[in-house]
């Protein structure tokens, strides 16, 4: 399985065409932009898309309400958002968490239910 690995692109500050490339799958690793662009630049992307939230998804919003809307976004497109969640495909089991988001509800307590 090839793998296109993206991270901190921080769309926000400078847009990017897609590059579509012979990839199996996409994994964007974080920072890509704030839900909205994010999500909508990821799913112009012409293959499975695995999104990893990074600290800047965050930037301006309330986690949980953040990761609600990550995953609303993403549900039912070619993009399968993880948070605290895994995916197998082509018999490549995914695992997928944000670190910064982890400290900060397990500080307040808001993820303790999920666990």
């Amino acid at each position: 399985m090839k793998l296109q690995i993206l991270s901190d692109l921080h769309l926000s500050v400078s847009g990017m065409e897609p590059e579509q490339t012979d990839a199996d799958l996409y994994v964007l690793a974080g920072d890509i932009a704030r839900p909205a662009a994010a999500c909508a630049w990821a799913q112009r992307l012409e293959k499975p898309v695995i999104y990893v939230a990074g600290n800047h998804e965050f930037y301006g919003g309330e986690l949980g309400r953040t990761i609600d809307e990550l995953r609303t976004r993403c549900a039912g497109s070619n993009v399968h958002f993880l948070e605290q969640d895994a995916l197998v495909t082509g018999g490549v089991r995914f695992l997928g968490t944000t670190c910064g988001a982890i400290s900060c509800c397990t500080a307040r307590g808001h993820c303790a239910s999920k666990r």
